[in-house]
């Protein structure tokens, strides 16, 4: 071998064999020893992303999927659905964590998509799987908790073996269990409400959550079904409360949405609140239900708020109790406070029509109509709540005739009686429209049960102020659910300083501004 040195080109010595031999040597101890750097690097990242980067991403927010229905049996279903429901429940008694509510994810049944895609759409850290098999009157639910984050993993998996009336017990071990595998710090409060459980008939809460399934529809139809549904958990168990909560919120929503006389709905909500009250004052739903019966019925705010907070103390996760406490808020004149429990029970529930439909109320009342508007174009306002809220929208950006059309579909008009009014429309336009349209309803009202809420609504639509407030005065009296609404309604802005119109939210304990 040659090579260039200071006295020109140089032939090198030959190697002797022992010398050959121990530079090979050093670098076969060379390559061994990058070799084993290499591999105590990657076991080293390996370690680093299993271990020290899972412990650094606490779980924080959770998503319950239905539950799979192993029982063969489809009259099943509903318990499993139920079962769900409760976990749901339960889990959201622990305040650090955010849970997502049922109606968020039942469109995950049956779904082929991977546990990281549905984290993702719904936001959180953590996906809860399930099973139930049911067999004679014993009843075997299989959970599996799954990370997502850095990666998709398996963090616990049980199964619980309990009598079918002990099943529901069984999630507050579950929830128990559930914090201790993620490192959650219960409060005392948190212990205590996870300990507090009895025993419930399964085929009656399976009753009593079908009833709930109907409920948020608040049509005719489907408010009928639910108490059906109530009347039959009652049946099977005389002494189960939410059942009878769930009656006097079948009474309210009809009394909300004008379909019974509002005296006769509010002496039967009354009625079932407080034997639901009587058997469990500390029952999550009969608490939530005597909030809303204390607020849209009593009109008595400071134990509607009361209710409230102690609902979101128990289950700070509870969506529909942010979003009607939203609404009492706004009603009340806090729109800042309002919008923030708003937003909660959207985060917690993005889906839920009844809370969107809360939450264009909201809207509406902050004049957000712009926000209406598009959500109308986007085809997003389907619920009968959201329908009222455009209607208003309507009619105080001077969408006028939008506004009669949303008025003729919502008060449920037959169509000779719409022909009269859109003849006086056309005609006469908007105001002599509205006035045929009230001295219509006045004429039904002879005959069958109208609203006197909404024949002021008309009156006050078309500025008759003496006429809006002798109906209004008339609804008082009836307890109408929906006054309430009156501080933010745009149709009663004109007369807002009238000594009468302050008189009426007086007696309902509510604000003049």
């Amino acid at each position: 071998i040659f090579e260039f040195s200071p006295q020109g080109l140089v032939k090198t010595e030959a190697l002797t064999s022992e010398t050959s031999h121990r530079q090979k040597n050093i670098t076969s101890k060379i390559i061994i020893s990058i070799i084993a750097l290499i591999f105590f690097i990657f076991v080293g990242w390996w370690s680093w992303q299993e271990f020290i980067i899972d412990d650094t991403k606490p779980i924080q927010s959770i998503a319950v999927l239905p539950f799979d229905n192993f029982t063969n049996d489809q009259n099943q279903e509903a318990l499993a659905a139920g079962l769900q429901d409760d976990l749901i429940t339960t889990i959201s008694k622990i305040s650090s964590l955010r849970v997502i509510s049922r109606p968020s994810t039942i469109q995950y049944k049956n779904s082929t998509k991977s546990s990281t895609d549905i984290a993702s759409e719904l936001d959180v850290d953590a996906i809860i799987k399930a099973s139930v098999l049911k067999f004679g009157d014993t009843v075997r639910i299989n959970i599996q908790l799954i990370g997502i984050s850095p990666k998709e993993r398996n963090l616990w998996t049980e199964s619980f073996e309990r009598p079918a009336k002990d099943v529901y017990a069984l999630f507050n071990e579950v929830s128990s269990t559930l914090a201790k595998e993620i490192n959650l710090s219960l409060s005392s409060k948190e212990k205590k409400y996870l300990s507090n459980a009895s025993s419930v008939n399964p085929e009656a809460y399976k009753a009593y959550w079908s009833g709930n399934n109907h409920w948020d529809n608040l049509t005719q139809k489907s408010l009928q079904k639910a108490l059906e549904y109530y009347q039959l958990a009652v049946k099977i168990d005389s002494n189960f409360a939410p059942a009878y909560a769930g009656i006097a919120a079948v009474w309210s929503g009809r009394k909300q949405m004008n379909l019974v006389d509002h005296k006769i709905a509010f002496e039967e909500t009354t009625k079932f609140i407080e034997k639901a009250f009587r058997l469990d004052s500390l029952n999550i739903e009969v608490l939530y239900n005597y909030a809303i019966s204390e607020g849209w019925m009593a009109w008595n705010w400071e134990k509607t708020k009361m209710a409230f907070e102690r609902v979101l103390e128990i289950n700070p996760s509870y969506a529909k109790a942010h979003a009607y406490y939203s609404n009492v808020l706004m009603a009340l004149g806090d729109p800042k406070k309002a919008m923030k429990h708003m937003e909660i029970a959207l985060d917690l529930d993005p889906i839920n029509p009844v809370i969107l439909g809360l939450y264009h109320i909201n809207l509406s009342a902050n004049k957000q109509c712009d926000q209406i508007f598009k959500l109308h174009k986007d085809g997003e306002l389907n619920h009968v709540l959201s329908i009222h809220s455009l209607r208003n929208c309507y009619y105080s950006n001077g969408f006028l005739d939008k506004a009669l059309g949303l008025d003729l579909q919502l008060f449920r008009i037959n169509p000779s009686d719409t022909a009269i009014i859109m003849e006086s429309y056309q005609n006469k336009g908007y105001l002599s429209a509205v006035l045929e349209f009230a001295r219509i309803q006045v004429m039904m009202s002879e005959n069958t049960f109208v609203s006197p809420l909404n024949i002021a609504h008309l009156y006050a639509q078309a500025h008759k102020k003496e006429e809006a407030l002798k109906w209004l005065e008339m609804a008082l009296i009836s307890r109408d659910a929906n006054l309430p609404y009156l501080t933010v309604i745009p149709y009663y802005d004109f007369m807002r300083e009238d000594t009468r119109f302050k008189d009426i939210l007086h007696q309902m304990n509510l604000p003049y501004n």
